[in-house]
């Protein structure tokens, strides 16, 4: 019985080394990813044709992915870049002979086809829009912050890369400290607060 009892408690003081054990920042996020960041359903871009006011302004796609752009008509985005898209306007405007050499740019107002998710212990979890730069503090953040359960040392942060997902452990306590800089975050990031042992 006390020898159950001296393993049960070792295995629990085990448990509480590790968890206040930080991670070290992964070098592969101490530098800014280079997302593929592509359209799909609901996005708003905004597309300028150089000195032409009346076709310059913002676009949304509706839930299938279609936008209608003046002079070229119905264009599924999904799937495609901006810089595709632009391509793809310009081409329409001049093959269809409405300007001679059209200059179309395309930036993305909102990315609202593009979510990532933050679970575990945070105060809202859930799916949220992501946007260009969104950092791991500010997609926590937008789950309402970590709970007082929260362990701050071990979040993980799961990122689609190629086949594989990859799961790597992040100190975001290190990152609230300013001791490491902020990970910026992909479109189809995952992350996941654990919870304290303590």
């Amino acid at each position: 019985m006390r020898v159950a009892l001296l393993v049960s408690m070792m295995a629990i003081f085990v448990l509480m080394l590790v968890a206040c054990v930080e991670a070290d920042m992964p070098t592969t996020l101490r530098q800014a990813p280079s997302c593929p960041l592509t359209l799909g359903p609901e996005d708003v871009v905004t597309v300028r044709v150089f000195q032409e006011d009346g076709l310059s302004g913002d676009y949304q796609a509706d839930t299938s992915g279609h936008l209608i752009f003046p002079f070229v008509g119905d264009i599924d985005i999904t799937g495609t870049s901006i810089t595709s898209l632009a391509d793809h306007i310009t081409t329409k405007l001049r093959d269809g002979e409405y300007l001679v050499q059209p200059q179309v740019t395309v930036v993305i107002k909102q990315h609202n086809s593009a979510r990532i998710v933050v679970d575990g212990r945070v105060s809202r979890p859930g799916s949220f829009p992501f946007r260009t730069g969104l950092s791991l503090l500010e997609a926590i953040s937008l789950a309402g912050g970590m709970t007082p359960m929260a362990n701050p040392r071990q979040v993980r942060l799961t990122r689609a890369t190629g086949e594989d997902p990859e799961t790597v452990v992040v100190p975001v306590r290190a990152i609230q400290e300013g001791r490491e800089p902020d990970v910026q975050l992909c479109p189809g990031d995952s992350v996941y607060v654990p919870e304290s042992v303590m």
